[in-house]
């Protein structure tokens, strides 16, 4: 008998994750059940998944993390039987079983890495291990089950057995599956037959309360051998129907099986990023009577470790500063955790390398940048531009993707200045020959609250432009958190306010070739003649959203034949100046 660890619902049988290298207490860890962990049973929550039984525990609990992981799941395997059956299995008897079975007939395997980022201790039995934990103590699966226990059991068994046997004959149901029930619920037969294989569990847990499988458990609400489990499932103990009504079944099934695995997948994922954050910003306290001695015997000045989030070297000895502009000092740096002081309030702690590298704030990203920059000085620009961000937004790994992005855009600094010039000088030229005709442009494709980001007259310095609109992102934006936040916003933004500005300067264009080539019988690009494609081409520009595009078209008209050419060279060269200036940007913001 066969059993495989997984920290997730669904999985096959026994399953314990590791204990955290960085929560590791200093003392020996307890590797078995003893009284104070059986007068905690209480504190394990058991549950019927499909046929498995799943056992948690909070990894939060102090106490919790001076057990090993073999004595959290011998413990969990106690409180199971001791719930679901009739009672009274002591530490003992769930040692007896442990003993007696794991290695002798059900195999046990670990769960894996992604369990240690799990606060719950997971345990899954599997049907065929439970009956064989439950021998050695002769307890009888389902004889000596408590009645509500042994009702759930028994219909989760016949539940199995429907969707097995679906399963089992999928090539004779497949045919009876009709193609606008696959559509309306956007399933394929290859898909189902997955979750046949790959999610029968899940499957089996959905099937005990969704409408479609409603005449099943009517099956068994009427059949008393299968309640008290006298015998095993059989086809005959469900009504006669067509084998379309199988197939309808199963993919009502499936669909909803498969809606509320990707919710369980997005809760998850949240529920993992919120502990890591957690885990990153909240370090764990230390409990020293002699902060002297441990201090001596702590602290380890060699050992050097590099932030993945800064590429900066941390060891003990060194002196930095949190989230809450405390000072710590660090005492020893390992692999996977590091351990300080808190010179605030003279606490120890310790936390992962990866929290302390995010948890950090300007002192520590402007000793990184002079670092990882080497020649590139972190002048007012740089931290004028960093510093403007970090008031708003208070998780490390923005302001270190900020602080980056200003030491690579000084390293462009030059080349952004010369093109944002470019830009500024072009819009003069164009607002100077059309008087007030870009705002009007500007206010038809641009967010009403962009209107002046994207004026250069209003911002004549390209670092306050630039500060500007990653203050603008971050303040909109500042509750998203990924390791590439500034890239990806600010290039979303930037990228759509220019799709929008390229739009209306190449209508405005547009009128302007149409003006100059205004001589019959010369055909502009509409393909109509010049006094026609004029008109067209100001009407695009009003169903744009222009106000005023009749009097734009007009201005551009009473233009001498000089200073429409002039115009036309003036749209172009700040179309190039801003995809230029962009691409630079984008560069910057590349890591």
């Amino acid at each position: 008998m066969t059993g495989i660890a997984s920290p997730f619902l669904g999985g096959s049988t026994l399953a314990t994750p590791f204990l955290r290298e960085e929560e590791a207490p200093a003392t020996a860890l307890r590797d078995e059940v003893d009284d104070f962990l059986v007068s905690r049973r209480a504190l394990y929550k058991v549950v019927l998944v499909g046929t498995q039984v799943q056992v948690t525990l909070s990894r939060e609990h102090e106490w919790a993390r001076r057990y090993t992981s073999r004595a959290l799941t011998e413990g969990a395997l106690g409180a199971a039987l001791n719930q679901m059956f009739m009672g009274g299995v002591n530490a003992a008897q769930a040692r007896k079983a442990y003993a007696a079975v794991v290695g002798h007939g059900v195999k046990f395997t670990p769960a894996d890495a992604a369990a240690e980022r799990t606060p719950l201790h997971t345990t899954v039995v599997d049907e065929r291990a439970l009956r064989q934990f439950a021998a050695p103590l002769n307890l009888h699966v389902p004889r000596d089950m408590a009645t509500a226990w042994r009702l759930r059991y028994q219909e989760a068994r016949l539940l199995a057995y429907a969707v097995l046997k679906l399963r089992d004959t999928y090539d004779s149901v497949v045919p009876q599956m009709a193609a606008k029930d696959l559509a309306a619920a956007h399933l394929t037969v290859p898909l189902i037959r997955d979750l046949l294989n790959r999610r029968t569990q899940s499957l089996v847990q959905e099937a005990r309360h969704h409408d479609s499988t409603a005449w099943w458990r009517a099956a068994f609400e009427r059949n008393l051998a299968l309640q008290s489990g006298e015998r095993e499932p059989a086809l005959a103990d469900f009504p006669v129907v067509p084998v379309a009504q199988w197939a309808k079944t199963l993919v009502r099934l499936a669909a909803a099986t498969r809606d509320t695995l990707r919710r369980q997948l997005a809760q998850e994922l949240a529920a993992r990023r919120r502990d890591a954050r957690n885990q990153h910003l909240s370090p764990h306290e230390i409990q020293v009577t002699d902060a002297a001695r441990f201090i001596l015997e702590t602290y380890e000045p060699t050992h050097t470790e590099r932030l993945h989030t800064t590429q900066w070297e941390v060891h003990g000895g060194q002196q930095l500063t949190n989230i809450h502009n405390q000072p710590l000092l660090l005492l020893r740096v390992e692999s996977a955790r590091v351990v300080f002081q808190n010179l605030a309030d003279k606490k120890f702690y310790q936390q992962s390398l990866e929290g302390l590298g995010e948890e950090q704030l300007y002192s520590i990203y402007a000793d990184a940048g002079r670092k990882a920059l080497g020649a590139i000085a972190l002048s007012q620009w740089v931290l004028g531009l960093a510093g403007a961000v970090f008031p708003v937004v208070r998780y490390g790994l923005m302001a270190t993707d900020v602080l980056n992005a200003a030491g690579k855009l000084h390293a462009h600094r030059a080349e952004l200045e010369r093109h944002y010039a470019s830009l500024r000088l072009a819009y003069a030229n164009i607002d100077a020959l059309l008087p007030g005709v870009l705002p009007k442009v500007w206010d038809a494709v641009l967010d009403k609250r962009n209107l002046v980001l994207f004026n250069p007259l209003k911002n004549p310095d390209a670092g306050a432009w630039l500060k500007a609109v990653i203050r603008l992102v971050m303040l909109r934006q500042a509750r998203v958190v990924n390791a590439s936040y500034v890239a990806d916003a600010v290039n979303g933004f930037l990228n759509k306010a220019w799709d929008g500005i390229k739009k209306g300067l190449g209508l405005l264009l547009e009128v302007v070739i149409h003006a100059v080539v205004l001589t019959p019988p010369i055909a502009g690009s509409t393909g109509v003649s010049g006094e026609r494609a004029l008109d067209l081409a100001v009407q695009r520009l009003q169903s744009l959203g222009v106000a005023d595009a009749l009097l734009v078209g007009q201005q551009v008209r009473r233009l001498t034949r000089g200073d429409q050419d002039r115009l036309s060279r003036e749209i172009r060269d700040l179309s190039a100046s801003g995809v230029k200036l962009l691409d630079i940007v984008k560069q910057s913001l590349a890591w």
